[in-house]
């Protein structure tokens, strides 16, 4: 019989080749990651899985090994699609899922189009929509399985208009993703900056972009649906003395010359875009909840309910207050805080939120996106 220290040395060096072809095999899971990523797959493949294990356990010369060598197997395999995951388009998996498209407001282009190609892959079948409405009227329908609407702007701050569309559609948050916002202004070729004359964009546009403006008072600036469709209008509008606030995207898809680039105000200038579905998701690495509540028209009301949040130690991350319609002072309220439900403390807290509310929305739970832009 050897000795045990003779046996811990040759398993100290068949660990040592064991690592080698480990990270051999991480490298070509980064391979697939990129095949993946060009082609619009998604990183979970059932009948691949199914054939790698039955391959790996029949290459044993030692079958009684074959219960440890499926668990090992399976564990490699996680371990390469959370590494795959890394690499492909944050909601790549969850259209893959659905099996449905993405819509989102405006035209090829646009800031919201640019989100969504960003979220869920270039790949995704990606239709733009007139407004706003017509995006959650779209989900809410069942005729969309996704939909991509900007929420807030670290310049100019909350949207309105989407938090108040979460009232009349029942529409939930299963993402979000914060895209940089630079503002370009756009012309034919052949237009300067002094044969312009109109200058077509979103109002945000406008004001994010005002310092500039400001120093061109000439520039008659007229509001338009959005960046990408003013883009779009002056191009097809032909001549010089248009031009359009919009995305270098916009230039390049509608063949524009950057006439002045990077003209926002703020050069930390970005937008979170909130990614809304008809059904709840229970994500297991959500770390974000958003709720919708109203309240009692009394002193002290907000104050007992946020007492909770304090209660319970949890980080609230945003309040939102919002006019309710043909109620004059009474308001909804919007909070997002970190959390997940599948903790049995966020389950407690939202039992109190909405014993002390009046009206009261689970919105979602999801992860949280990256904020160090």
């Amino acid at each position: 019989m050897r000795s045990i220290d003779e046996v811990r040395n040759d398993i100290n060096e068949t660990d040592k080749e064991l690592a080698r072809l480990f990270e051999q095999r991480m490298n070509l899971s980064k391979e697939v990651a990129d095949y993946k990523r060009a082609n619009g797959l998604p990183v979970f493949d059932a009948a691949r899985e199914a054939s790698v294990i039955e391959r790996f356990t029949g290459a044993l010369a030692n079958k009684a090994y074959a219960p440890w060598a499926t668990r090992i197997i399976c564990d490699l395999m996680d371990c390469s699609k959370e590494y795959q995951r890394r690499f492909m388009p944050e909601g790549a998996a969850l259209v893959h899922e659905a099996g449905g498209r993405v819509v989102c407001q405006g035209a090829p282009g646009a800031y919201g189009e640019e989100a969504a190609c960003a979220y869920f892959g270039e790949k995704a079948q990606i239709d733009c929509l007139a407004s706003f409405e017509d995006v959650f009227a779209a989900v809410s329908s069942g005729e969309a399985a996704y939909g991509v609407v900007p929420i807030e702007n670290s310049s100019t701050g909350a949207i309105g208009d989407v938090y108040d569309l979460f009232t009349r559609y029942d529409c939930k948050i299963a993402g979000e993703y914060i895209l940089p916002i630079s503002h370009n202004l756009l012309a034919n070729e052949g237009a300067t900056l002094d044969t312009v004359k109109s200058v077509y964009s979103h109002t945000q546009g406008f004001e994010q972009s005002s310092n500039f403006l400001r120093k061109h008072p000439g520039y008659n600036c007229i509001p338009y649906h959005n960046t990408a469709v003013s883009a779009k209008f002056v191009a097809e509008s032909g001549g010089t003395d248009k031009a359009a606030i919009a995305s270098l995207r916009s230039a390049k898809l509608y063949h524009l010359k950057v006439l002045a680039q990077a003209i926002n105000n703020n050069y930390n200038n970005y937008t979170r875009f909130i990614i809304i579905a008809r059904d709840l998701a229970m994500q297991k690495e959500a770390d974000k909840v958003s709720v919708l509540f109203g309240l009692m028209h009394k002193e002290g009301q907000l104050c007992k309910l946020m007492a909770h949040f304090a209660e319970y130690r949890v980080n609230l991350l945003k309040i939102e207050s919002r006019p309710i319609p043909n109620r004059s002072w009474e308001y909804n309220f919007y909070i997002d805080f970190e959390a997940n439900l599948q903790d049995n403390s966020t389950q407690e807290l939202l039992e109190k939120l909405r014993a002390d509310a009046v009206s009261f929305r689970l919105l979602g739970n999801y992860k949280a996106a990256n904020t160090q832009v």
